[in-house]
């Protein structure tokens, strides 16, 4: 019978110094997308906010040309996907966080050039730039940290690394809301350059702790129970992604709790879309030239502020006592009565109060959760969830969100929009409910030494309650 590692509620040591490496990867990677966000935005909007762009024959405002502008990262959704895959079968975490870091350098120094130019593609290549590098830097950060950590590990360290994130979101929200009107766009891009950098050695500085941590679930099944020592570390490290029989997409779809993950996902990435071109267009409406950058950033400064608060004191109190299911609960709620406000009152605050509740809830609480979703995966099927579900599952899902945004548009105010919002958060939280709750059926009565191996038929399982099988969501189909 195996012995197994009684659970654990302090930080350890070694633990402290990889969630501290972790926090500080994941500040520089939020503190660079906060740092591009305000600054792609405001230029595609004040592009075309005085100059309507015509798309066959139809004159689109400022905030409809950003939901086409969207559109294009759909195909390149397609491409960083298969990417993904390829080489996270070929390298190990912390070297694919590498490669996504040098291709973010390369692409920086390349916009920084092509920008001077100040033409309409520099400023379109700006804005899909921004998107590919959250989309690409987040799934390799996470897909490294998913793989050092078990789900009590999580628990524990989770809050605190999240909490770097929230904090890089502030600094570079801040710096760029105080120096937006003073730099150029070239020293923008050494900053980012620079912190990305950073990336790259505080990555290599993590896989080397990990090696000390005594974490038996990155070894195979049959060293499950023994100490990692260094020699042992660097075989996993160079045989994991190598092993067989892993899992095409549609073994991924049959597992239900899988699809209820990229249900959560695609429910918010649509509900997002909508929210922020009603952000957009109340901005474009209400304000005109240089003063809609100064309130972007303004908004997106209040954003980060409010999630730090929340990182701060609130997401690990509620991870700790009331579980995964309420902290994936908060923001589809908040939203859901944001939207509520929105029908009531479409007002430049009320639309700033909605993009708040989205972005600040989003990148702390819903993160930490959210993430924690994937620990009881099994390896196997871990790197192409994650692939699938946070690279195409999210762009797709975001293309979805964007079309439907476009066309109901031209026929509707940005008021009425709202009502979709609703309508979809509704099944968003049946999802969260669900995934919350097998979430703990999946993690219950583990130890520490890491994930349980994943059920082949959660039909099956005696351990799945019967009211849990038939719960809606179960039946989903994308």
């Amino acid at each position: 019978m195996t012995n197994r590692v009684p659970k654990r509620t302090h930080i350890s040591n070694n633990e402290l110094l990889f969630a501290i490496l972790m926090s500080l990867q994941f500040f520089f990677i939020i503190g660079v997308f906060w740092i591009l966000k305000p600054l792609k935005k405001a230029l595609f909007i004040q592009q075309y906010d005085s100059q309507p762009f015509t798309f066959f024959h139809w004159s689109m405002s400022a905030a409809q040309t950003e939901l086409l502008a969207k559109n294009m990262n759909l195909l390149a959704a397609f491409a960083a996907m298969v990417f993904f895959i390829a080489l996270a079968k070929r390298f190990t975490r912390h070297v694919l966080l590498t490669i996504a870091s040098v291709l973010s350098i390369a692409g920086a120094v390349i916009l920084s050039i092509w920008l001077q130019t100040e033409t309409a593609a520099s400023v379109w290549a700006l804005y899909i730039f921004g998107d590919l590098f959250n989309m690409f830097m987040l799934a390799a950060f996470f897909a490294f940290l998913n793989d050092s950590v078990s789900a009590h590990q999580a628990k524990r360290l989770f809050g605190f690394i999240i909490f770097g994130g929230v904090l890089g979101g502030a600094v570079g929200s801040s710096l760029t809301r105080g120096l937006i009107s003073h730099l150029q766009m070239h020293y923008w891009f050494a900053i980012c350059i620079g912190m990305i950098t950073a990336v790259i050695a505080l990555a290599w500085a993590s896989a080397k702790q990990l090696c000390h941590i005594n974490h038996p679930s990155r070894l195979s099944q049959e060293s499950a129970d023994k100490k990692i020592d260094t020699a042992s570390c660097r075989e996993d490290h160079s045989t994991e992604s190598k092993t067989s029989g892993t899992p095409g997409i549609r073994q991924l779809l049959r597992s239900r709790y899988i699809m209820s993950i990229a249900a959560i996902v695609a429910s918010y990435e649509i509900v997002s879309s909508i929210i922020d071109f009603q952000f957009s267009a109340a901005v474009s409406h209400f304000l005109d030239g240089p003063a809609i950058g100064a309130y972007f950033s303004t908004v997106y400064m209040m954003v980060n502020i409010v999630s730090l608060s929340i990182q701060l004191f609130a997401t690990g109190l509620v991870m700790r006592k009331l579980g995964v299911t309420h902290a994936l609960l908060f923001l589809p709620i908040s939203l859901l009565l944001g939207s509520v406000s929105f029908l009531i009152a479409p007002i430049l605050l009320v639309g700033a109060l909605l993009c708040i509740f989205d972005n600040g809830l989003n990148y702390s609480m819903n993160q930490s959760a959210k993430e924690s979703l994937y620990i009881p995966v099994h390896a196997s099927r871990k790197y192409n969830a994650k692939a699938i579900i946070d690279i195409f599952t999210q762009r797709s899902a975001k293309a979805v969100g964007v079309n439907l945004t476009l066309l109901l548009s031209a026929v509707l105010s940005f008021r009425w929009l709202a009502a979709m919002s609703v309508c979809i958060i509704v099944f968003w939280i049946a999802s969260a409910v669900y995934a919350g709750r097998r979430f703990d059926t999946l993690t219950d009565n583990h130890s520490d030494d890491g994930p349980p191996k994943w059920e082949k038929s959660e039909k099956n399982n005696p351990r799945v309650p019967r009211k849990m099988r038939l719960f809606p969501i179960t039946h989903l189909k994308l």
